[in-house]
C-alpha cells in the first residue's frame, strides 16, 4: 500500500511505510497509462489492450517453462561426470529414466508391428472415466487409436502402468496365464523389453514368459513359452 502521509509512516501504529509524493506518483501512473495507450493506439490494439497484455504474460510464462525443461534434458543428455553416461547406451538410459520420473514417457504398446495388420495392446471395456477401477479387466488386441486405454508407461520398478489409471498395472493370471489389470500397490508382474527381439519377458520367472498377443480384434493377450521370432510376441514400443 502507498501512504499518502508525508512523514515516512505508514498507519496509526506508527510501523514503516513506503515514503512517495502522491502527486509524483499519480503524475508516473498517468504517463505511463499515457504510453500504453499510445502505443495500444498505434498496433491497432484498441481496447483489447489487457487481452493482449494477458496473452503476452502467458505466452512468456509458457516459454519460461518450456525453456526450463530444455535446460534440464540438456543437463541430463550432455553430463561428462566422471564414470558417468560414458556410453551412448547410459546416456539412452538417463534419458529414458528422466522421461518417466518427470510421467512425459507412455507409449503404445503395438503387437505385431512387422505384420502389416499391427494392433495395439488395450483394456478390454474399460470405460473413458477419470481414475476408473481398472481391477481385474483383461487386455486385448484392438486396432491402434491413440487413446489412453492403449498408452502406457514404463517405470523404473518395472512395472508396465496404464495412462488411464497409473495406479494400474499390467500383470498375468498365474493359473490361468491371461493379462489383465491389478492394482500396482498389491501385486504386479516385472517387465523387461527386449529391444533385439522385440519381445516383452517377465522379470521373476525362470525361465521367462513373453507376452504374446493374437492378431485380431478383441484377440486374447497372454503370457506364453518364449519363441524368439514369433510374430505374436513381437511388440514395438510408439
Amino acid at each position: 500500500r502507498v501512504s499518502d502521509n508525508s512523514s515516512g509512516l505508514d498507519g496509526e501504529d506508527g510501523t514503516p511505510g513506503v515514503t512517495m509524493d502522491s502527486a509524483r506518483y499519480r503524475k508516473a501512473r498517468k504517463r505511463v497509462q499515457f504510453v500504453i495507450k499510445t502505443y495500444a493506439a498505434k498496433f491497432g490494439l484498441g481496447r483489447m489492450t489487457n487481452t493482449y497484455l494477458w496473452i503476452l504474460l502467458l505466452t512468456l510464462g509458457l516459454t519460461v517453462g518450456l525453456c526450463v525443461l530444455g535446460v534440464r534434458v540438456q543437463k541430463v543428455m550432455t553430463q561428462q561426470a566422471t564414470g558417468k553416461y560414458s556410453s551412448p547406451e547410459q546416456r539412452v538410459a538417463a534419458w529414458r529414466d528422466f522421461l518417466r520420473e518427470n510421467d512425459l514417457y507412455a507409449a503404445e504398446i503395438v503387437g505385431h508391428a512387422n505384420s502389416g495388420t499391427p494392433r495395439c495392446l488395450d483394456i478390454k471395456g474399460a470405460a473413458k472415466v477419470e481414475g476408473e477401477n481398472l481391477g481385474g479387466r483383461h487386455l486385448q488386441a484392438l486396432n491402434c487409436t491413440g487413446g489412453a486405454n492403449q498408452r502406457w508407461s514404463l517405470q523404473r520398478d518395472e512395472s508396465i502402468r496404464s495412462k488411464r489409471n497409473k495406479e494400474y498395472c499390467l500383470s498375468i493370471n498365474q493359473a490361468s496365464k491371461d493379462a489383465q489389470m491389478t492394482r500396482c500397490s498389491e501385486q504386479f508382474t516385472r517387465w523387461k523389453h527386449n529391444t533385439d527381439t522385440n519381445q516383452i519377458l517377465t522379470v521373476d520367472s525362470s525361465p521367462p514368459f513373453c507376452l504374446e498377443m493374437k492378431n485380431e480384434d478383441g484377440g486374447f493377450v497372454k503370457a506364453g513359452s518364449c519363441v524368439e521370432g514369433d510374430e505374436g510376441q513381437a511388440f514395438m514400443l510408439l
